[in-house]
């Protein structure tokens, strides 16, 4: 069975999305799934083609984000779509943006399965509008639903996405999107004083803030804890203004550095409601970190006997007392991406026997 992937991220860009469409070029062929195309917005505005491991990759002409410049918008049309699509028995899309609609457009009109993944919740992401927040809000819900619903299949990566898009009329099936957990198998080597530690992108939906201002209160009884803040983005300009004393920003880690940082810290804490998963947490909790996440979170319905959720800052701190020295374990096949592109393969083959 071939397969077209369509996404608004990709490499150089790092990120849970590269990162979950990687796990699955790597691991679908074991369930004789070939993906031959990957379809994306060019990272120079450019349209062109090159051939990675033996995948077709298209960049789509594409425009820069104004408030993130790290991701642009892809010019794609139905006319490029259907060319990719008419020559694989799947459309997977991995975004929210015009390669979306355009696979889901085409894959309709020539009668070719369809799934697309529920990685990005922009209707979380709203307050970049500033005063057009609530037109924003407006708008996302509905584009969403229209453009989920014109897909075979909607997969969400935790049941909190699943619930969040049922509210505005899609149906979705659970998928979490595993990791290759042989990259995070560490011996734990916590530091003489606590250490928390946040890792993800450095933007203001993440509620940093948040964190740091819960951190703040926690060192009225712990003095000695520090808290790690790994990672970058349009936010770290201003997260850096409340840097200094217990609080570090390290910047971007690449993963062997970042399995260093898991095994010396204490907990991972993760406050993100904008996530619809967050494989930040899995990894942690592969390496035997705790994971205290905030109760509004994705990443809340798997910390379950891996750590603590809270609701507000007296929760917090009694979070961290509680999982002090306590590690984590955590059933490491469910974690794993194996899990997962099973899943999909499974999907695959039922979309595909509806198709002509």
């Amino acid at each position: 069975m071939r397969i077209a992937f369509f996404t608004d991220s990709w490499k150089p860009n790092k990120d849970g999305v590269v990162y979950s469409i990687e796990s699955l070029i790597n691991q679908l062929p074991s369930y004789n799934v070939e993906v031959k195309y990957i379809v994306c917005p060019s990272h120079d505005g450019k349209s062109r083609e090159s051939n990675e491991d033996g995948i077709k990759t298209i960049y789509a002409r594409s425009l820069p984000l104004p408030f993130y410049k790290d991701y642009r918008v892809a010019l794609m049309w139905k006319r490029l779509a259907n060319k990719v699509v008419a020559d694989v028995d799947i459309a997977h899309s991995h975004g929210v943006g015009l390669t979306s609609l355009a696979a889901a457009l085409s894959a309709n009109e020539l009668n070719k399965g369809s799934v697309v993944t529920f990685h990005t919740n922009i209707m979380r992401a709203t307050h970049y509008l500033g005063a057009l927040q609530g037109l924003g809000n407006w708008f996302t819900r509905n584009y969403l639903s229209y453009l989920y619903n014109k897909y075979d299949v909607v997969v969400a990566p935790s049941l909190k996405a699943v619930s969040e898009l049922s509210g505005i009329g899609v149906k979705a099936v659970e998928i979490p999107n595993g990791i290759d957990t042989s990259l995070f198998k560490c011996k734990r080597k916590p530091s003489k004083k606590p250490l928390l530690l946040h890792v993800g992108r450095v933007v203001k939906e993440k509620n940093l803030d948040m964190i740091i201002e819960y951190f703040n209160e926690l060192l009225k009884e712990m003095p000695e804890a520090e808290l790690y803040i790994v990672g970058d983005g349009p936010y770290y300009k201003e997260l850096k203004k409340k840097e200094g004393g217990r609080v570090k920003l390290l910047g971007w880690v690449d993963r062997r550095g970042l399995k260093k940082i898991y095994a010396e810290a204490d907990a991972l804490v993760f406050a993100s409601f904008f996530d619809t998963q967050g494989l930040v947490v899995f990894e942690a909790m592969t390496c035997g970190l705790p994971v205290i996440a905030h109760k509004d979170s994705a990443a809340s319905e798997f910390v379950k006997d891996c750590g603590q959720v809270f609701r507000n800052k007296e929760e917090f701190i009694e979070a961290v007392k509680e999982v002090m020295d306590r590690g984590c374990k955590k059933d490491k096949e469910s974690l794993d991406e194996k899990k997962t592109a099973e899943r999909y393969a499974e999907i695959y083959k039922e979309v595909g026997g509806r198709s002509g």
